[in-house]
């Protein structure tokens, strides 16, 4: 039997239409063109190290917003705070962290809630399980736009994870890695959604 346990789970965040979007100049949301989600794993060795890892579909995630979610799961999955990652995929089309826009402020307040239930969720769904990592590349995407000429740094790596029930060997999830801009869509666009990471999560 394996000493191993992991479990993943995710939860749907889209804030109500008026919201304003981030990523470029403010500008309210007009509609959804996918929903936004928080996913979220987490890894128990079973001798007391447990870490966990949330990755949301928003811009960017601000400190204050971190250390809350933190110090409020640790409690609940009986984890350290600093062992607890959590990370934007940096869509340019969803919400703002607070701003001066009521449904902003309301909306921040609930996202909170949000990420420490769905970290609770995750911790609920552990079950003996192996892990599996691969790195590739993906060639003929993205660039260096600070120079375009082609002449600099580019991280084509493309990590990923693979967790599988150790029992019966079905796929529990995946978490993949890439440095890549997520504004496929421009300022001119009104509609929240997850930009190219949620298609990647969605074909996975």
């Amino acid at each position: 039997m394996s000493v191993f346990l992991a479990g993943m789970d995710e939860i749907v965040i889209t804030p109500p239409l008026g919201v304003e979007m981030a990523g470029y100049a403010p500008r309210p949301a007009e509609g959804v063109k996918s929903d936004l989600k928080a996913v979220a794993a987490v890894f128990d060795d079973r001798t007391g190290n447990k870490s966990a890892i949330c990755a949301v579909d928003i811009c960017g995630l601000q400190p204050w917003l971190v250390t809350a979610v933190r110090e409020r799961a640790a409690t609940r999955i009986a984890a350290a705070p600093e062992r607890i990652l959590l990370a934007a995929t940096h869509t340019h089309s969803g919400p703002a962290l607070g701003g001066d826009n009521e449904l902003n402020q309301r909306w921040t307040r609930e996202l909170e809630d949000k990420l420490v239930a769905v970290l609770q969720l995750a911790d609920l769904r552990r079950r003996d399980a192996r892990v599996g990592v691969a790195v590739g590349e993906a060639l003929g995407i993205g660039g260096n736009r600070r120079r375009p000429g082609g002449d600099g740094p580019v991280d084509r790596s493309v990590t990923v994870m693979r967790l599988d029930d150790a029992w019966n060997g079905t796929i529990m999830g995946l978490i993949v890695n890439h440095a890549c801009h997520a504004t496929t869509l421009d300022l001119h666009n009104r509609l929240l959604t997850a930009d190219y990471p949620g298609q990647v999560r969605q074909t996975l």
